[in-house]
């Protein structure tokens, strides 16, 4: 039992500090622990009884079900289960010939690395109402929480004023993670942690209020108050869960802030209700000033800032997660009893962006929502089952309690459970392995709160169960679980180890035989060692592709598009092979439903457009696929127009073809300018800014590029009508304003000039430029 609980702090511990445990070693780590500390408490004590588990029966139905989301079913069934599914593989690899059997998972593997993840917390859901059914485990674990809460807390925030750019000052951040904060990666998920072990410290900082009845005067109750020897833990608890809480403010995170906010609120309402005495509200309002004060030390400009940021623009929020969350209700909408899969979130939504955007999309940063997407209804279910057998079987036994540390820690790890669940609203706290982990840990402590007791011979109240033969099942169902994830991580270290020999090959233009048949040999290696991930199948099938095995790579093809019929350039790698081997029809199928699959990412369509230009020569049709890539990525506008004026395609067809965009109307006109048409090129640059309606943000640097070109040309009058559309349409921009006041200048227009410096001067007083020459022209 000892090591069981050993391991058991150990996980709690090594998930935090691991970087929130998001990536694959640090999960491996975390589940593998899990499982063998469960398996260890199974078989420490054979005979000894177990304790009931309440919710057990739906936590594990639901990992049941995310099992059966893998499962390869009948297509038949599928059809009728999610018809959105089957749609989805008949039109992909359906194309060539629909197999017998396709899974609800649109990403078996994503799906499987979910399963092995919630089987992690289940097992350390159990194991923790098992261990702390014992008085003495209960209350160290709970001090344990609160005083390694404080510490990360406390890094967090030294490491945010004393930052080198690396976490820990060691490790330099993953790329990307530019808001790293504390040991995570993440801040937002820094805050999620804190705040849901912040309540904790609350509940022990009220536990331990010194109870002072037989003092009279004021100065005997200060006296008695620090005199007693509850006080020094009382401050203690009480200054830890203070600078948790400022650490979650020092963050910047808007979800971090207000969830916490509502979450203490709500606990010292709680704790109110309970004493019904006036020490209770003293507590409270020391608790908050003494949060204000530490927070204003921290300063409340960035975090106001941060809030300004989501201010309406239009009247709409600012912020682009309503876009998120609209587009995917709609994959809800198609996929509304079973969802997509877990853990395939990022594999579905390209096909239900409705905005274009220079990053991909992880995660849907509403929980409520990816769990909907994924799980479907089902999931929800069995989730809300979960959560209320939990509530409903604790809160049953905590009225009849009268233990204060079980009622504060009780009341604590529901309020720290409230937290998370707020703050998921906004965020993918369960997305983070730690994060999700503290969540089901809280959810154990608070059915041991209310059941363990701390006096008397029996410890929990909690209903027991023969060891023997429930353990013998449990002891099967770990050893299968073990057995399954050393096998499940241990093959995809293996496959990593051997990405290196296999991804740079086959995306290399120019390779020798040797390195080929190097690169092949290695792939089918990753195949055989992580047989689900489609990734190795589609690489291995591109290689045999450039060795000339045509029939090899067709399989590998058909067997990547399987497991994961989304992935947009499996379909459109595949259509340009079919195309290959002379089937037409299908590969103009397949580079099509690469592009549904990525609908808002322009690269789709140019592969689709070159292929039609390569392929048969329709080119009337390329040049509106061209037309879309260039609404969708106006910035490289550009680059397609040169190539569709190389494929011979003329002047007025890529007129024509352009998208009501401004940039790529200013790419087409600087295009003429190269070309000596003039004429054209003048008619291009004020189309241009017909379509500023269709474009959000500033548009000057539109005005100011047709501006030049009227300019350049001592086309002054032209050139002052371009620029007083300009600063009548953005009255705020310096720059504008600067150019309005320098072409004044060159009219000879001095009185005019001086009047567009003082615009300048009201908006920008300290701009030296605007100051000197504003002096110059009024003497």
């Amino acid at each position: 039992m000892n090591i069981a609980y050993s391991l058991f702090l150990a996980i709690l511990l090594f998930c935090p500090l691991a970087f929130g445990t998001v990536e694959t070693w640090s999960l491996a780590v975390m589940e593998l622990a899990c499982f063998s500390a469960l398996l260890i408490r199974l078989t420490s004590n054979w005979k000894k009884p177990l304790y009931s588990v309440p919710g057990l029966l739906p936590l594990l139905l639901f990992v049941a079900y995310l099992i059966l989301q893998i499962l390869p079913l009948p297509c038949g069934l599928v059809a009728l289960l999610s018809p959105a599914a089957f749609e989805l593989h008949q039109g992909t690899l359906g194309i060539i010939g629909m197999p017998d059997f396709i899974p609800l998972s649109v990403n078996p593997h994503a799906t499987l690395a979910e399963v092995f993840r919630f089987a992690s917390y289940a097992c350390l859901y159990i194991l923790t109402v098992q261990l702390l059914a014992h008085p003495k485990r209960f209350r160290f674990t709970v001090n344990f929480l609160v005083g390694f809460g404080f510490a990360i807390a406390l890094f967090g925030i030294i490491q945010k004023y004393l930052p080198n750019g690396n976490i820990y000052w060691l490790r330099p951040a993953p790329e990307g993670a530019v808001f790293y904060f504390g040991p995570y990666v993440n801040r937002n998920h820094f805050a999620g942690f804190m705040e849901m072990l912040l309540p904790l410290a609350i509940g022990l900082f009220f536990y331990f209020r010194p109870r002072i009845s037989y003092a009279k005067t004021i100065r005997e109750k200060v006296v008695a108050f620090f005199d007693r020897p509850q006080s020094n833990y009382h401050f203690l608890s009480g200054f830890a869960a203070v600078i948790m809480a400022g650490s979650i403010f020092a963050t910047l995170s808007r979800g971090g802030s207000i969830s916490c906010s509502i979450s203490i609120i709500f606990l010292l309402f709680l704790l109110y209700i309970r004493e019904k005495k006036n020490p209770a509200i003293f507590l409270s309002i020391a608790f908050i000033s003494c949060t204000l004060i530490a927070v204003s030390w921290f300063g409340w400009e960035d975090l106001a800032a941060r809030f300004e940021a989501l201010g309406l623009q239009d009247g709409e929020l600012r912020l682009l997660r309503p876009t998120y969350w609209r587009d995917s209700l709609v994959i809800f909408k198609d996929f509304p009893l079973f969802g997509t899969g877990y853990g395939t979130f990022a594999n579905i939504f390209p096909s239900y962006r409705s905005f274009s955007a220079g990053f991909f999309l992880y995660h849907a940063h509403n929980d409520y929502i990816e769990t909907l997407t994924d799980g479907g209804i089902v999931a929800i279910v069995l989730i809300a089952c979960f959560l209320f057998s939990l509530l409903r079987f604790s809160l049953k036994t905590i009225r009849t309690r009268r233990d204060t540390l079980c009622i504060n820690v009780f009341l604590g790890s529901l309020a720290g459970m409230l937290a998370l669940l707020i703050h998921s609203v906004s965020d993918f706290n369960f997305q983070s392995g730690a994060n999700a982990l503290y969540f089901f840990l809280l959810a154990g402590l608070l059915v041991s709160a209310a059941h363990t007791r701390l006096h008397g011979s029996k410890p929990s109240l909690l209903p027991c169960y023969s060891g023997g033969g429930i353990a013998a099942a449990g002891f099967t169902v770990m050893i299968c679980l073990l057995g399954a994830g050393l096998l499940f991580h241990g093959s995809r270290l293996a496959v990593d180890s051997l990405d290196e020999k296999i991804s740079p090959v086959v995306w290399e233009s120019e390779v020798s035989k040797e390195k080929l048949l190097e690169a092949d040999a290695a792939a089918q290696k990753a195949v055989t060692y992580d047989p689900l991930n489609s990734y190795y199948h589609f690489l291995s099938a591109s290689l045999a592709n450039r060795l000339g095995d045509q029939t090899a790579a067709r399989q590998r093809f058909e067997k990547a598009i399987k497991l994961n019929p989304t992935q947009p350039t499996y379909l459109q790698d595949f259509g340009v092979f079919l195309s290959n081997q002379g089937m037409e029809k299908e590969a103009d199928l397949f580079l099509q439903a690469g592009i549904r699959h990525d609908r808002s990412n322009g690269d789709r369509y140019r592969e689709y457009g070159q292929w039609l230009i390569r392929s048969n020569g329709n080119m009337e049709t390329a040049l509106k696929v061209y037309g879309q890539a260039m609404d969708l990525n106006p910035e490289y506008a550009k680059d397609d127009i040169q190539f569709l004026a190389g494929k011979g395609y003329r002047d007025r067809d890529i007129q024509l073809a352009l998208p009501d965009r401004v940039r790529p109307h200013l790419a087409f006109a600087e295009f003429l300018v190269k070309n000596g048409e003039e004429v054209m090129a003048e008619s291009a640059y004020r189309n241009a800014l017909k379509y500023g309606e269709n474009e959000t943000g500033s548009l000057a640097y539109a005005y100011q590029k047709v501006y030049d070109f009227f300019a350049r040309r001592n086309r002054y009058d032209e050139a002052l009508e371009i620029m007083l559309q300009a600063t009548a349409h953005e009255p705020k921009h310096v720059s504008l304003h600067l150019i309005a006041a320098k072409l004044y200048e060159k009219m000879g227009l001095m009185a005019k000039a001086t009047d567009e410096y003082r615009k300048v001067l009201t908006i920008e007083p300290r701009n030296k430029s605007a100051q000197q020459r504003f002096q110059d022209l009024s003497r």
